[in-house]
């Protein structure tokens, strides 16, 4: 019987503070004008044609494909040339997980194997 008065008094305190919450007046947060697009612009189109292509090329096994002979450089060549891979890009880095993430965590085999990207790849990265 002593429990249970003390397990009664325990939840009734501990709603009275869950109800006190509602009653307070909290913290509003807002989205201000520094935090849009807080990621853009930290990497390179270089940098990210690299994680792209380090992804794409990883799939191949996983789908149990060989991959294509130089794999990385040549889908990194096919991404970014010159001063354009030395240029900030104008994809966010979650955008550019989205992509990394379509080919590592559930490659469509099927359009790895005609050379169609994931849709969440589509246009990145984007340099300036």
């Amino acid at each position: 019987m002593t429990r249970w008065i003390v397990a009664f008094v325990g939840a009734a305190a501990a709603m009275a503070v869950v109800a006190g919450v509602g009653t307070t007046t909290g913290c509003t947060l807002s989205p201000t004008a520094s935090d849009a697009g807080a990621d853009a612009g930290t990497q390179t189109v270089g940098d990210q044609c690299a994680m792209i292509s380090t992804a794409q090329c990883g799939a191949y096994a996983g789908c149990a494909q060989a991959a294509p002979d130089d794999c990385i450089e040549n889908m990194n060549a096919g991404c970014c040339s010159g001063a354009t891979c030395d240029e900030i890009s104008q994809t966010s880095a979650d955008a550019v997980e989205a992509c990394v993430d379509a080919y590592t965590m559930d490659p469509d085999c099927y359009a790895l194997s005609i050379n169609t990207a994931p849709s969440a790849c589509s246009g990145i990265p984007q340099p300036p």
